[in-house]
């Protein structure tokens, strides 16, 4: 796991990069690792949907199959099984979020995107003012 959070941490830049987040969560019956973009995902999600389901699992008796793992995250519906170093950096690139536990050879990806803002549309008042008649609302 060390090995993975220092190519990670090198291939993102994680020092300068302060939108990369990595975080090691901890946990009775082991350690996981936690990666994504804060501009890309959603921290409520990932709080909601892996955090809290993780820290309520019920220690294994042996170790996680990834199906077992899914299973337990199942407010969580775009999963991907990773197993090498190239895919979870394309998933993260993706804006998923990758989770890797410790002394496993795999790791899963989970959309934990951001919904997108609203799109340019016609607006629904002042229609009669001269000019273009597209407009957008910004994402605070």
């Amino acid at each position: 796991m060390e090995d993975l959070q220092e190519i990670l941490g090198r291939r993102f830049v994680a020092k300068r990069n302060p939108d990369f987040c990595c975080r090691t969560l901890s946990l009775p019956w082991g350690q996981v690792f936690i990666t994504f973009y804060q501009s890309l995902s959603d921290t409520k999600i990932i709080q909601d949907s892996i955090i809290s389901p993780l820290t309520n699992l019920v220690t294994p008796d042996t170790l996680f199959t990834s199906e077992q793992l899914k299973d337990n995250l199942t407010n969580i519906h775009v999963i991907h099984d990773v197993t090498s170093i190239e895919n979870a950096i394309e998933r993260i690139l993706e804006g998923k979020t990758y989770l890797q536990i410790e002394g496993y050879p795999w790791g899963i990806a989970l959309d934990t995107r951001k919904d997108e803002g609203r799109s340019i549309e016609l607006p629904q008042t002042e229609i009669s003012i001269p000019g273009p008649h597209d407009a957008f609302v910004e994402d605070v």
